[in-house]
């Protein structure tokens, strides 16, 4: 073995050599594995070159007897980037975030910024108005309410226990 060989990089075709990746193989068949449990779930698990860099919003969700509130954080969209569906019981919100301008002459040393299609998956519970469902954007918060179905309050009548003789 010479010690050219050992060089994951050559100069002159500027191009990593193929073995460079020893654990692409593993990870093609880890996510064949995974994408395959995880089938039934609303969501699939996915690796890939940018694994870590893609967008995914961060959501809250919090609940009260009247609704249920779901926050989403998506800075640098428009609601016309956003789509909110409701299969079944499930809730998406899903779109996707571009990069506006590519700068051909700036050399970037680090890029943390995340960009790509997302899709979160929210199951609903039952007892919830899906017909009442709104959804609202302002400044990069997308507020999403889900109204309960109102139950009907009863009238408790107590009713007296006589003691028999």
């Amino acid at each position: 073995m010479r010690l050219k060989d050992l060089i994951l990089w050559n100069k002159d075709n500027k191009e990593l050599k193929e073995n460079s990746r020893p654990l692409s193989l593993f990870d093609r068949e880890f996510d064949r594995l995974m994408n395959g449990f995880f089938s039934d779930f609303h969501f699939p698990v996915e690796r890939n070159e940018t694994w870590g860099k893609t967008f995914q919003p961060s959501i809250n969700i919090m609940e009260n007897e009247a609704e249920i509130r779901i926050e989403a954080e998506l800075p640098g969209l428009t609601e016309k980037d956003i789509e909110v569906n409701l299969e079944k019981n499930v809730l998406s919100i899903s779109g996707e975030k571009r990069i506006e301008k590519k700068d051909e002459k700036e050399n970037y040393r680090l890029i943390e910024s995340s960009y790509g299609k997302f899709c979160r998956r929210i199951e609903l519970p039952d007892g919830v108005n899906q017909e009442g469902i709104e959804a609202e954007f302002k400044g990069g918060l997308m507020t999403i309410r889900v109204p309960r179905i109102e139950v009907a309050k009863q009238d408790i009548k107590k009713i007296e226990v006589k003691k028999v003789e």
